[in-house]
């Protein structure tokens, strides 16, 4: 009766295992940068999609400031704008941002105010998704 794997055996595996490895590590790279810009323009859209819930909710105006570090949401009262809500920005998910408008504010109504249209473009390595906003207020993720 023998015990253990001989020589040979433990070389093959190891050649299989190499190869395997040096076909899916790259794929896998890819697939991550994938999933990280997904989860930055699902942050981006969710934050603008409450911001102007909100806005037509309680009637105000809201502002959504979009920055690289953090997604606010702010309201408008009587002493000016407050703090409502305020989360991670794209570098959090190590996804870069390039935006036309940084400052969305929505009357109370959803309306956005000042320009018309806004555009998000979050990439990372070989993978982008652009994000834009009518002054309607539709987002699209493309």
């Amino acid at each position: 009766m023998r015990s253990g794997f001989t020589l040979p055996e433990l070389a093959i595996v190891m050649a299989v295992t190499g190869l395997l490895m040096l076909i899916g590590i790259p794929r896998l790279g890819s697939a991550l940068d994938r999933i990280a810009v997904d989860q930055a323009a699902s942050d981006v859209t969710m934050t603008i999609a409450v911001a102007r819930s909100l806005a037509i909710a309680l009637g105000i105006r809201t502002r959504v400031l979009i920055r690289r570090d953090s997604l606010v949401v702010d309201t408008l009262g009587a002493d000016g704008w407050a703090p409502w809500r305020a989360s991670g920005g794209p570098d959090g998910h190590r996804v870069a941002l390039d935006v036309s408008n940084p400052t969305i504010v929505f009357s109370g109504n959803g309306l956005a105010w000042g320009l018309s249209n806004t555009r998000v473009v979050l990439t990372r390595g070989s993978h982008a998704e652009t994000i834009t906003m009518s002054r309607v207020g539709r987002v699209k993720r493309w």
